[in-house]
């Protein structure tokens, strides 16, 4: 929207091209007083907005309103070509002039009719003809424009623009901008320049979408800019879908700038079972790598609820604070309920980063006054966790390090009962990978602490090598992979359970394999190559006595037997291909 509007480089041209800043054109292309014709009569004034016919609503049109439909821009909706001269550029703030026919008097009127281009800076307009009163410092052009500028098309029927005072006006305006990744379309009834930097758009559509796409937008009686500020202030202005309005307001501001913007955000009404719900949130524009919001509202049932999150950015580290507090909550007679959700990530150094999340509530029945059944589903554990990874490249091969800290608030239900999970204080885990020739060298190994207040708790050891080769061609493929892996438990005294150690070594030898077939196929009369796949995979370790060992989770504690082998195969067929030369 920054520069929807921004004529002035237009106006600033013909000025410099027709008056007496435009000595260079006496050795340039532009035509000698002496070459000129005397001014025909002013043109015909622009017609008032009341005046056009019905048909030339068409032109405030951006196009088909189909939610679901492949839009196709008409000859309307095309963004307008743009003719440039094909000459080598002038120097900076010089104007070329090219037209069927140049006529005026020098320091008069001057005025160009048929395929007028004019060329400034990196701004080029098209127009049908282009007139311009020196005495009033007035241009005026039509029946058709088009101005390029900074990646904006602007076109539209007439405009007039007063230099002395940055005046004017345009009737019919379309515009098509793409910036940064970021394309605008609009389409407005009348533009009006008020000043330097001030504009007003009346009776205007936009939308982000593609030429002919108008499945949803933005429609508003009027749309004041000041380009000093920054700001942009959209009267009576509703969201358009699939051709119906779905939302209204009488104003709103926003910046022209693409920046955010300190101000009221959209409230949110609800009603249930709590009665009426509203909150009215503020947003804080801090710094361009620092914002807040403040969420005031209250709950008719419950009482006042205060929210807030702040969010934060830097090189090397961001993360997001959020929480609510209702001091005192009528319907359940308790003080102090709150929500906290803290996330951070840090990149401590080029090999080392690490991070924090952490969730609280202050009681277990939070998320089943405030929140859905989703909601509860997925919050009986609330993560509070802390880890750091590492990762570098050592002995030849790349390697991978983890410390992970993890514990849960565990919410009981309605009848009181939660069965929490372990917590991991705390679990270190490596990898090292080294590939040579055709095998791949793996070593991983982890050790975890698990720890519960009310469950046997102890560490768990695991080492396990491996190597895998891959052998591969056009027709198929075979990966073998051998490995041994070792496990170690340390169990600690609970209750009537005693402390024990224990440990387990597996031989695990696996071999994947998989072949291609394919086949001349004609489908329709056309011919096609069709591939299928077929692919196995066995896994197998050494027979041993049937020993159970505990396998701690943070979900459970269960057991494992410690002989298996497992075959699986399976067979796909792609869509068919044509056949390649």
């Amino acid at each position: 929207m920054a520069r929807l509007f921004s004529l002035k480089p237009l106006v600033l041209a013909l000025s410099v091209g027709f008056g007496a800043g435009g000595a260079y054109a006496q050795n340039a292309s532009l035509p000698q007083p002496a070459d000129y014709e005397p001014a025909r009569a002013t043109p015909p004034a622009v017609q008032s907005v009341e005046n056009h016919r019905p048909a030339d609503q068409d032109k405030l049109s951006l196009g088909d309103t189909c939610l679901f439909c492949q839009h196709q821009a008409s000859e309307a909706n095309k963004q307008p070509e743009i003719k440039r001269s094909g000459e080598e550029p002038l120097p900076q703030d010089y104007t070329r002039v090219i037209a069927d026919k140049v006529a005026g008097q020098s320091k008069v009127a001057v005025r160009a009719e048929g395929d007028v281009i004019i060329e400034r800076n990196q701004e080029v307009l098209n127009a049908d003809w282009a007139d311009y009163d020196q005495t009033s410092d007035t241009v005026r052009a039509g029946d058709r424009f088009t101005l390029y500028q900074d990646g904006s098309t602007v076109s539209g029927d007439t405009l007039v623009y007063n230099l002395k005072d940055n005046t004017g006006s345009s009737e019919y305006v379309r515009v098509d901008a793409e910036k940064d990744g970021r394309r605008l379309q609009s389409v407005s009834e009348k533009a009006e320049m008020k000043g330097k930097g001030l504009y007003k758009l009346i009776n205007t559509k936009f939308n982000t979408c593609s030429p002919g796409d108008a499945s949803w937008f933005i429609k508003a009686k009027s749309i004041e800019t000041d380009q000093e500020t920054g700001i942009g202030v959209a009267k009576d202005a509703s969201l358009v879908f699939g051709g119906v309005p779905v939302l209204y307001t009488p104003w709103a501001d926003f910046p022209l700038n693409g920046h955010r913007k300190s101000g009221l955000l959209v409230p949110t009404l609800a009603t249930g079972s709590d009665g009426l719900e509203l909150a009215l949130p503020y947003y804080f524009n801090l710094a361009p790598n620092l914002d807040a919001t403040f969420r005031p509202g209250i709950i008719s049932s419950r009482g006042v609820q205060l929210g807030g999150q702040v969010r934060y950015l830097e090189p090397k580290f961001n993360g997001v604070i959020d929480g609510d507090w209702m001091p005192h909550d009528k319907k359940r007679h308790e003080n102090n309920r709150y929500q906290i959700k803290f996330n951070h990530n840090h990149q401590l150094t080029d090999k080392l980063s690490g991070g924090i999340n952490f969730n609280q509530v202050s009681d277990d029945n939070y998320y089943r006054d405030f929140y859905g059944r989703e909601d509860i589903a997925s919050n009986v554990n609330l993560n509070r966790q802390l880890w750091l990874n590492y990762g570098d490249n050592i002995w030849g091969g790349s390697f991978d390090g983890a410390l992970n800290v993890q514990k849960y608030q565990t919410l009981a239900n309605q009848n009181g009962y939660k069965d929490e999970p372990y917590a991991i204080m705390p679990r270190l885990t490596g990898r090292w990978q080294k590939t040579i020739g055709k095998a791949n060298i793996n070593v991983f190994s982890q050790f975890t602490r698990f720890v519960h207040d009310s469950k046997q708790d102890g560490s768990r050891t695991v080492l396990y090598p491996s190597v895998r080769w891959d052998f591969n061609n056009q027709w198929g493929y075979i990966r073998p992979k051998i490995g041994v892996h070792a496990t170690y438990y340390d169990l600690g005294s609970f209750g009537n359970q005693s402390g024990r150690r224990v440990s387990r070594v597996l031989p695990i030898f696996n071999v994947d394999t998989g072949m291609t077939f394919e086949r001349n196929a004609n489908v329709f009369g056309k011919a096609y190559l069709q591939p299928s796949n077929r692919a196995c995979s066995t896994t197998t370790s050494r027979p041993s006595p049937k020993t159970t060992y505990p396998i701690s989770t943070p979900r459970k504690t269960a057991s494992l037997t410690t002989s298996f082998s497992v075959k699986t195969c399976t067979s796909a067929t792609t869509a068919s291909t044509p056949p390649t030369a």
